[in-house]
């Protein structure tokens, strides 16, 4: 809905086109009335699910949820603070379009996380590389990725130095599940 909303107003001829389309339009409205009857995408449920079951294992678990988009890392993480789950969301910069993180509010998370402040960190694509993360005890992907390279430096971030999970939420019939194979194979290959 997220998405909708910001074509709504964009001023762009793209957006604009997009706009016209009568299967965004059918899209539009399905997506209206599902929040409206508070049916929730069924990854959110089991991600929130994965999420509790492992905190009750171990308190003090580090997890880092991978997506692919901002908005879905800033829906993730209101969902988590919902069910009373300290998460913070971890995005790169901002830019002229969307809000980002200053590189200083990078830091601090980085650091908070470290200190267990809080346990699950929800990040975007500037988690992958570049960053000093702590042993994590899980990586969750949201969302696939077609990458071998993201897919091998995400699921690098746990099993460093004691062993670690990797969990992949796919939805059946979906890109996901396109994705899914095509990183695997990929990175069999590599």
């Amino acid at each position: 809905q997220r998405y909708f909303n910001k074509l709504k107003i964009e001023e762009t001829k793209a957006a604009k086109a997009i706009m016209k389309l009568q299967n965004v339009q059918k899209a539009i409205e399905f997506t209206d009335e599902l929040i409206e009857k508070k049916v929730q995408n069924p990854k959110m449920t089991r991600l929130k699910q994965i999420i509790k079951d492992e905190l009750v294992t171990n308190p003090s678990s580090k997890i880092i949820v991978f997506a692919n988009y901002r908005d879905m890392v800033s829906e993730i993480t209101e969902e988590l603070h919902n069910e009373n789950i300290s998460a913070e969301r971890f995005v790169g910069q901002a830019n002229k379009a969307e809000k980002g993180l200053k590189q200083s509010e990078q830091i601090e998370i980085l650091k908070n996380f470290k200190e267990g402040k809080f346990n699950i960190l929800v990040a975007s694509s500037v988690a992958e590389e570049g960053i000093d993360i702590p042993e994590v005890s899980a990586v969750v992907f949201y969302e696939m990725i077609p990458s071998e390279l993201r897919r091998v430096q995400r699921s690098g971030r746990t099993g460093r130095t004691k062993p670690g999970k990797v969990i992949f939420l796919l939805a059946k019939k979906t890109r996901d599940e396109a994705f899914y194979w095509s990183s695997l194979r990929k990175e069999k290959k590599m």
